[in-house]
């Protein structure tokens, strides 16, 4: 399979280079209409290219599934048959449940607040406090967008959140993108030195740290044309030399988390001494 993307992860001055592959496939099969005497794909326009025909009416159109280089054309009674029962007022069903610790985050989709409707206050009330007790949640199935879809609710900080869950058959197994994990033989000092390194990089997360730098950088662009103001390019950044010894670089980045903590020691000093000279 081909990649998604390839990248360049550096951590450290350890360099790595990656292949990104999706983990969820695309599931279901692909309906798309298609005009009825060629099978050709008709665009949202109702145009057909093959026959150079605009505005084909709904009668001449027929859905259909490509598979093996053929078109599957399914009826709409049969369409009908094999879609779920409309959405409108049909129950969320608990199935089962799970303690959210079993939860592989790869089967994780969309989450949503869950808010109660009246008079359900207390029973939503009881569900989340029962939930974040027992750090469980319920594993549930309902339709949303003509489709059947499988969720799991659980107790957030400040109320009930569901979360849509990929089915198994969705999820593709690791061997496709040949990992081989036991393969590599690492060495003892190699081990030893990536620990520390993790562990002295290990601090409290903090989300509201993280910024979406695009976001900014774009509103920050569209602010500077509303005011006539001459866009300037950001400076570039620098790249770091690549060391392919991996035990060097693991040397060289502990060494550069312990220059980086001596001149973070030093700022108060140099703090307190400019206060000082002030007086």
């Amino acid at each position: 399979m081909k990649a998604a993307f390839t990248g360049t992860l550096t951590w450290g001055m350890v360099v790595v280079g990656l292949k990104a592959y999706p983990v969820i496939s695309e599931g279901d099969a692909k309906i798309r209409w298609v005009h009825r005497p060629c099978l050709t794909p008709v665009s949202e326009a109702r145009r057909c290219n093959a026959c150079n025909l605009v505005g084909i009416p709904d009668g001449q159109r027929v859905r259909a599934v490509e598979t093996g280089g053929r078109w599957i054309t399914i009826e709409d009674s049969e369409f009908q048959q094999v879609m779920p029962e409309p959405e409108t007022g049909r129950p969320i069903t608990v199935q089962a449940m799970a303690k959210l610790a079993e939860l592989n985050p790869l089967w994780l989709e969309k989450a949503y607040y869950l808010a109660p409707e009246a008079q359900a206050g207390r029973a939503y009330s009881l569900l989340h406090r029962v939930l974040q007790t027992e750090q469980a949640g319920a594993i549930v199935t309902f339709i949303s967008y003509s489709r059947p879809r499988l969720g799991v609710i659980y107790a957030g900080a400040q109320g009930l959140l569901l979360r849509l869950l990929h089915y198994s058959e969705s999820v593709r197994d690791w061997k496709a993108y040949g990992v081989e994990l036991g393969a590599v033989v690492l060495k003892p000092d190699e081990i030893r030195m990536a620990q520390t390194f993790v562990r002295r990089q290990v601090r409290p997360f903090t989300h509201k740290t993280f910024k979406n730098e695009y976001h900014e950088r774009l509103q920050g662009l569209i602010e500077d044309k509303l005011k006539g103001k001459v866009p300037t390019p950001p400076p570039a950044v620098p790249v770091a030399a690549k060391i392919l010894d991996l035990t060097a670089a693991l040397k060289a980045s502990l060494d550069a988390v312990a220059a980086r903590r001596g001149a973070r020691a030093k700022e108060p000093k140099k703090a307190a001494k400019r206060k000082a000279a002030r007086r």
